[in-house]
């Protein structure tokens, strides 16, 4: 399985489970006591995980497009306008409610 790999590799590792550093995917992540050093691997690892949730799955595509767009605009200097921007915002929080109801649902 891809997700070991990044284990091995240093992209994904074991780590405590701590409530002050959640936040929306790395919410997710941090859950299930693991942390990124590689956004691809965190995704990853998040679609495997919530491959069941359609509505995280959802996001976690939308999430995965973003990534790639922002390597674009930072490596490439491709363009983002305005109406992307508002997208990203919309769907970001979007995400994060999603993210909450998760959270809230869940039985500890």
């Amino acid at each position: 399985m891809k997700i070991e790999r990044y284990f091995k590799e240093g992209l994904l590792k074991k780590d405590e489970i701590d409530e002050n550093k959640i936040h929306s995917a790395r919410a997710l992540l941090f859950s299930f006591g693991i942390k990124e050093r590689s956004h691809f691997a965190m995704i990853e690892f998040l679609k495997e995980k919530f491959k069941t949730n359609e509505r995280i799955s959802h996001f976690l595509t939308i999430l995965d497009s973003y990534r790639m767009s922002r390597h674009a605009i930072q490596y490439r200097g491709e363009f983002c306008s305005e109406l992307d921007a508002k997208e990203a915002i919309k769907d970001a929080k979007g995400f994060l409610e999603a993210v909450r109801n998760y959270f809230k649902n869940l039985k500890l």
